[in-house]
């Protein structure tokens, strides 16, 4: 009895081993879709960032558009203005998606979120919003709502 006790105690030794290495790697596993979907979510902020420092036609309309009006500008700088707003929203709504679901943590989403809340203010990204608001997803386009409505 003694030796058939001995294997069962290795063999439930070696289940213990695995459940842990399984569990581990579980947990690395975890670590490193954060780690990825953190440095995605930020690398869509940087490309935004980037293209409007890097696009003096871009920067030009948009600062019209923050001084008269998108209706100041004519047809293609409505057009770049209306992209860049939706491809902001789109990285906000990406972003809160990520949260909702853990793979972004909270303390890389508040960022985002306090800059989502300062465009709910801003009359050209409202304007965007409400053309173009049914494009997004509905946990997001409730969010911003609820910015837009805190915001009154």
């Amino acid at each position: 009895m003694a030796k058939r006790d001995l294997v069962e105690a290795v063999g439930v030794a070696g289940v213990i081993a695995g459940l842990i290495f399984v569990g581990a790697e579980i947990r690395q596993s975890s670590i490193a879709t954060r780690a990825a979907t953190t440095q995605q979510v930020k690398d869509a902020w940087l490309e935004l960032n980037l293209t409007m420092a890097s696009t003096p036609e871009l920067s030009t309309a948009f600062a019209l558009a923050q001084s008269e009006g998108l209706e100041a500008l004519d047809p293609g700088s409505q057009l770049m203005v209306i992209s860049f707003f939706r491809s902001l929203f789109h990285n906000w709504s990406n972003g809160y998606s990520q949260f909702l679901i853990g793979t972004l943590e909270e303390p890389q989403w508040t960022p985002h979120f306090r800059d989502a809340a300062v465009a709910a203010e801003d009359p050209v990204a409202l304007s965007v919003w409400r053309d173009w608001n049914h494009v997004y997803d509905d946990d997001f386009r409730v969010l911003f709502d609820s910015l837009i409505a805190a915001a009154r």
